[in-house]
């Protein structure tokens, strides 16, 4: 499994006050990559795309991910550090575009997550605005607490 974001991270992009859970997994039932014949006999490193779950008011979709990755279960289980930054990366693009799109149908009890994702396509969005909104977000946290922010200041 992937490793678990901060919460801190988290509380950032999730404005829905809901859970939001985000996990990547191996699909096994696609044909996995195989490479030459030493690898067809050994099933432990044969590579299969990485997908994502998403879980969002008691509703599961599941979706391709946007790494496009092939994995083996090690890889997965144990990921090497670009790895567990591009899964980051993804989750909280994920939960920021699913907390907006819930605000934008009003909040209501009858946001059907599937329907959000039928058609999903991440080309449609852009990863790097999620990576600002966090960095801006914490800049004003820290200004704030060092009392250095003041609310008609023009730099935000």
């Amino acid at each position: 499994m992937t490793k678990e974001l901060s919460q801190n991270k988290i509380n950032l992009v999730n404005k829905t006050n809901k859970k939001i859970t985000i996990k990547h997994y191996l699909n096994m039932y696609n044909r996995p990559t195989v490479g030459d014949t030493e690898t067809v006999n050994d099933p432990s490193i044969w590579k299969y795309s990485v997908y994502v779950r998403i879980t969002f008011n008691r509703l599961t979709t599941k979706i391709k991910s946007a790494t496009d990755l092939d994995c083996t279960v090690n890889e997965l289980n144990s990921p090497n550090d670009l790895h567990k930054n591009l899964f980051e990366r993804e989750s909280l693009f994920l939960i920021d575009h699913i907390s907006r799109q819930y605000e934008a149908y009003g909040g209501s009890q009858n946001y059907n997550i599937n329907s959000e994702f039928y058609d999903f396509s991440y080309e449609d969005y852009e990863l790097d605005k999620i990576v600002d909104q966090l960095l801006i977000m914490s800049m004003k946290d820290f200004m704030t607490k060092n009392g250095l922010f003041d609310e008609d200041s023009t730099l935000f």
